[in-house]
């Protein structure tokens, strides 16, 4: 309906300005111009219909391509009537200069427009290329694989970095289906597209790619399904002037490689977790039973997505005043493997791993016996369709049928699957689908991810505040970055148990200084700083590194307070042992739980944030 509007609006304005032509003549003129105006009018309308049609049946999705077909249709009436000899009569209008200058500028417009159309017509790849030498040479992404992960994170790229070259480079292109509907999707959304020959190895390829030697910054996006292929391009271009960023499902793949400057492996069930940390904290759902506070989580799976997500679940949420109960259910045997990753975690007698079959008869009355008044449980069994099911039968079979309130949280990965989950909030019940794969796979998560910026300003913060330890954020391993992100990640929580909460510096409501925090409430939260190192640690397989053990490692002029390879630390001890540690180093260690005030507001002053009263 909208192209057929243009269309005839086109024809009115069209119609107005012969009219007004006529004016200017005489009368054997005029009615020479409206006739043959009639005969312009009915020449364009099937120019234009013709050509709208063509399109049509080609595809075309987008406006520039219909304003092309509409320009095109002026010039090919303009073209009959003015210059064809069987319409010579209309070349009166000839002698006016304003005519002609009419005339060549809509000519000279539609063969610019064909040019292009033409060089697109030859080669979607030559248009590419001049593109990217056209293309601002500050900043450039380019993605070296073709699927839908990819093209949702360069569609969100493009509308925070609207004028940046965004380009795919392929290698090889197989002409599947479902690679033709993405192609046909560059093509419309005008990404460029980069292609080496069959015969071209993927070092010679890449080598020569022109980004690489244009642009002063260039990050690169390894998206492919096969994770060990992401991470053999790390190895093999991993560089100084070049941010990669690499997705890998496996738990622990990429390790060798995180180490390299300008490297990100990034993992989707890992930014998954966070975002559900972050965007629907677990601590809403706090609830009191016998006079103690307390927060009750069920996660029903412990794959990898399940994993991460009683990880972040874990460490954000640690409090003196709260206790956190975490109940994970897993149908598979896998407590001999976790025991040996993560001794530490068992040792909690808050955090409990159950084996059931969720499909079994008796689950829905094992589970019942784990509910609390107010629960917050997380759907994760690996399979979009079978989170659902589950999440749907626990609303209505279980907890519709009981006095419980709580939050279930279904992880959908395909966001067209949601359709199948029931939307419904009713009396303290509520489900929602968490994790699509187009909230994942966005600018802000894999590039601009606010706790990679919190983090770097934690690093920074320290650095002033322990010169002697003092290292710039590339020098940092990156178990020590993520120990950073965890700060970011746990903040929130923070600022809920002081009765405070997080702004944008624009807010009209006045910051909060945290140094008026009462002795009491500054003591209980270094507390809680501390246990929340000690769980982001325990959940990373650390364990207690005892004073002879590190009496025997360490040197004459230096002590050794904790081991990366071995992963044990003197300071995961409980908070009155620490004095004992702090003895030891010649240190007051707990002094440190107390930092945490100036590099939280440092840190969001960094990223746009305050701290202010609820």
């Amino acid at each position: 309906m909208l192209i057929f509007a243009e269309v005839l609006g086109i024809i009115i304005v069209f119609a107005i300005l012969v009219f007004l032509v006529t004016n200017y003549l005489d009368k054997r003129a005029k009615r020479q111009v409206v006739a043959l105006g009639t005969v312009a009018v009915i020449a364009f309308s099937l120019n234009v219909g013709a050509l709208i049609y063509d399109a049509a049946i080609a595809g075309s999705k987008n406006a520039f391509d219909y304003c092309i077909t509409l320009v095109r249709g002026v010039q090919n009436t303009m073209s009959l009537l003015v210059f064809d000899d069987k319409f010579s009569s209309l070349g009166v209008l000839t002698q006016y200069a304003w005519f002609k200058a009419l005339y060549y500028a809509v000519l000279g417009i539609a063969y610019f427009l064909y040019s292009l159309t033409l060089i697109s017509l030859i080669s979607y790849k030559l248009v590419s290329k001049i593109k990217i030498f056209f293309g601002r040479k500050e900043e450039a992404f380019a993605f070296c694989c073709l699927n839908e992960k990819s093209v949702m994170l360069a569609e969100s790229i493009r509308r925070e970095r609207k004028k940046a070259v965004i380009a795919f480079t392929l290698n090889h292109f197989t002409q599947t289906d479902d690679n033709k509907k993405l192609l046909r999707k560059l093509k419309d959304e005008r990404f460029c597209l980069y292609v080496g020959g069959k015969e071209v190895g993927q070092n010679s390829y890449f080598q020569r790619f022109p980004l690489l030697k244009k642009y002063k910054k260039i990050s690169v996006f390894c998206l492919d399904d096969n994770s060990e292929k992401n991470i053999t391009f790390c190895k093999n271009y991993a560089s100084d002037n070049i941010e990669i960023y690499a997705l890998t499902e496996e738990e622990f793949g990429g390790s060798v490689y995180l180490s390299k400057n300008n490297v990100h492996v990034i993992k989707q069930h890992d930014l998954t977790a966070r975002m559900l940390a972050t965007s629907h904290p677990c601590y809403k759902t706090e609830y009191e039973e016998n006079g103690k506070r307390a927060i009750n989580v069920i996660i029903l799976g412990r794959g990898r997505s399940g994993n991460e997500i009683f990880k972040n679940l874990y460490t954000a949420n640690q409090y003196e005043n709260i206790t956190l109960k975490i109940t994970v259910f897993d149908s598979q045997d896998k407590n001999g493997f976790y025991r040996l990753r993560y001794p530490c975690v068992y040792e909690d007698k808050n955090v409990e791993f159950r084996q059931a079959n969720i499909y079994s008869e008796n689950f829905f009355t094992e589970l019942r016996g784990y509910l609390k008044p107010n629960n917050y449980i997380v759907v994760s069994l690996g399979d979009d369709k079978r989170n659902i099911e589950v999440a749907n039968l626990l609303y209505d079979a279980v907890l519709s049928r009981t006095d419980k309130k709580a939050e279930i949280y279904a992880h959908v990965r395909r966001e067209q699957n949601k359709t199948l989950l029931q939307s419904a909030e009713k009396d303290g019940i509520s489900i929602r689908a968490f994790g699509h794969e187009s909230q994942v796979f966005s600018y802000d998560i894999v590039v601009a991810e606010f706790m990679d910026v919190f983090s770097k300003a934690i690093n920074e913060n320290y650095n002033k505040a322990n010169p002697e330890y003092a290292k710039s954020w590339e020098e940092l391993s990156e178990f020590t970055k993520s120990s950073n992100r965890a700060v970011g990640l746990a903040v929130n929580a923070k600022m809920y148990s002081l009765g405070l909460s997080i702004a944008e510096l624009s807010d009209a409501r006045e910051e909060f200084d945290l140094n008026s925090l009462s002795p009491e409430d500054d003591l209980r939260v270094a507390k809680e700083e501390h246990k929340r190192w000690c769980a982001f640690h325990t959940v990373n397989g650390w364990t207690k590194m005892s004073i002879e053990e590190s009496k025997a490692l360490s040197a004459p002029e230096k002590k050794v307070r904790k081991s990366e390879e071995k992963k044990r630390s003197l300071s995961l001890v409980g908070w009155d042992e620490l004095k004992q540690v702090g003895e030891y180093l010649g240190e007051d260690v707990q002094s440190y739980d107390y930092l945490w005030k100036n590099a939280i507001v440092y840190a969001l002053h960094k990223t746009g944030y305050k701290i202010v009263k609820k």
